[in-house]
């Protein structure tokens, strides 16, 4: 949703985003009226390091251009804020952007990456913006960056001859990023490419300069490089670079199932509806809400069961026996079911990241529509909202550890087949506490947790991720316990084995993580960009 919180698709489903929409309006100004007080004191003309505000963002790119909407936000930043204050937009480098981006009595910037004709895209401010200096506002140092897809890198031999084009006009530039980061926990976004819904990776390096653990990349050095021939002071020394580490193996027991876990995991009761309801009318943000309904009666062997409208990704049992994926992205919405009377149908569904950008921005997640077996709609459905705060997770298992596991049910599948969490301990070395890489390459897909802080998704099978970012101010330093906790989807690379764990069951799941000095986030895809998709001015 750009930033926007998910609440108000729950306040009013049919509203407008970024429109003089009224309800949209109401919790615009109540935002605006907080938040501009607290920036007014550090603003540049107060003495305070900030110089401009932005007030919209590529508004030219969005299908609504409302001059009502647009010259409201002028109006509520230039009370709040003071006539002094240095107002700006951005938009894209094109007189067609700018016609519905452009704010009267705000200053106009535009953006563009590496390969732009510079002259024709100052050119296009300049239609808007007669006087006042050349600002690109986001020069595009690489791209975002999608499970399944291969990196967009920048060709850095473009990259630098673009910069120098604009560097000789003496025109000012903003690096967007110039230092990456990481998509913490369920906050990574997606985006609508024209083959469908497509999810961002956890980590938001996006090619960066400096990555998202804060080292140098080649990039840095060549901006470096270009920039002593525009400056004649010396450029200040290189940053020291972070030190990272590799602290090896960890042993990964098995908790319980999501079925097991999912009343302990859930801070509510279930909450029954005729027809399933959206995370939003659920008050659910983020993580996964299971839908369970019974079967009205026994179907053909096979039937065709239906989701058409899952948002994003749902994970189908019968009796708690795993039976497919369905999935958002690539349009799977419809598999084979064989369903007999009063089976328990389960759905897990995920949230798998909010639309960034463009026209699909109202994106709720769940079951949007009742699922349906051959013609029979199904309804009377139970759903348990799972957030998987990343505290309460943590609680769950240290309770699980604590009663030897005597709350776990009995299964009624292979436990590593069935959405799981797994956790294991660890003591760093007596040596300083660094950064350090999670290498999740022989798991399939979920999240994990280290000492009750989300690192965010792996998803290794889709690529390119293959390592969590771990920064060291979430690990606890020796001789203090590490807990690192994991939440596999799909099925865990444990062979069945019998051998003492913490639970001292008979039977177990012996499989491992492991944490190296180095990030892996180039490793294989299945997908490659295409001339219509976004990004592309990377290749």
């Amino acid at each position: 949703m750009g930033g926007l919180p998910y609440w108000l698709l729950r306040e009013n489903p049919k509203m407008v985003l970024r429109t003089f929409d009224p309800t949209y309006i109401n919790f615009v100004t109540k935002w605006l009226k907080k938040l501009l007080p607290m920036i007014k004191p550090f603003l540049y003309i107060n003495g305070g390091p900030i110089l401009t505000v932005q007030v919209e963002n590529e508004y030219g790119s969005y299908y609504a251009c409302d001059w009502n909407y647009m010259n409201y936000l002028r109006d509520i930043f230039r009370t709040e804020l003071g006539p002094e204050a240095v107002l700006f937009t951005t938009d894209g480098n094109g007189d067609y952007y700018l016609k519905c981006g452009k704010i009267q009595n705000l200053y106009a910037t535009v953006d563009f990456g590496p390969g732009a004709d510079v002259t024709a895209s100052f050119h296009a401010q300049r239609n808007h913006e007669p006087n006042g200096p050349l600002v690109n506002s986001e020069y595009y140092t690489g791209g975002q960056s999608i499970w399944g897809y291969a990196n967009s890198d920048v060709n850095q031999t473009k990259f630098i001859e673009t910069l120098k084009e604009i560097l000789d006009l003496n025109a000012s530039i903003s690096m967007y990023m110039f230092h990456g980061g990481t998509s913490f926990g369920f906050t990574n976004g997606a985006n609508i490419f024209p083959s469908g819904y497509v999810a961002d990776l956890t980590s938001y390096g996006y090619g960066a300069p400096v990555n998202e653990s804060g080292h140098a990349t080649k990039q840095y050095f060549l901006i470096r490089e270009t920039l002593r021939q525009y400056v004649k002071e010396p450029l200040p020394p290189i940053p020291q670079q972070p030190s990272t580490a590799a602290y090896g193996i960890v042993q990964m027991d098995l908790v319980g199932t999501i079925f097991d876990l999912a009343s302990l995991l859930t801070s509510r009761p279930p909450i029954h509806s005729d027809i399933p309801m959206t995370f939003e009318a659920l008050s659910q943000a983020y993580g996964f809400v299971l839908y369970e309904t019974k079967l009205p009666k026994t179907f053909r062997d096979p039937d065709l069961l239906s989701i058409p409208d899952i948002r994003d990704r749902g994970y189908v049992f019968l009796n708690y026996d795993f039976v497919g994926i369905m999935s958002r992205i690539g349009g799977v919405v419809s598999m084979p079911i064989t369903g007999y009377k009063n089976q328990t149908l389960s759905i897990l569904v995920e949230n798998q990241g909010r639309v960034n950008a463009g026209t699909q921005l109202n994106d709720f997640k769940g079951l949007l529509s009742a699922p349906k077996i051959g013609n029979q709609t199904l309804y009377d459905w139970k759903m348990t909202c799972l957030s998987f705060n990343a505290t309460v997770v943590e609680k769950v298992v240290n309770l699980m550890i604590r009663n030897g596991n005597k709350n776990r049910k009995p299964s009624y599948s292979e436990p590593r087949k069935i959405p799981s969490i797994y956790t294991g301990e660890f003591v760093l070395s007596e040596n300083e506490t660094q950064d350090t890489f999670l290498n999740m390459e022989q798991w399939q897909k979920g999240v994990a947790i280290i000492n009750g802080f989300n690192l965010g998704r792996y998803w290794p099978k889709m690529g390119p991720q293959v390592t969590l970012y771990v920064p060291k101010s979430v690990l606890r330093p020796f001789p203090s316990t590490n807990r690192l906790i994991v939440f596999e989807l799909q099925e865990a690379p444990c062979p069945r084995i019998k051998s003492f764990t913490v639970f001292k069951d008979k039977t177990f799941y012996n499989c491992t993580v492991e944490f190296i000095s180095y990030a892996i986030l180039n490793g294989t895809t299945p997908n490659y960009y295409t001339k219509t998709d976004p990004f592309t001015y990377n290749n």
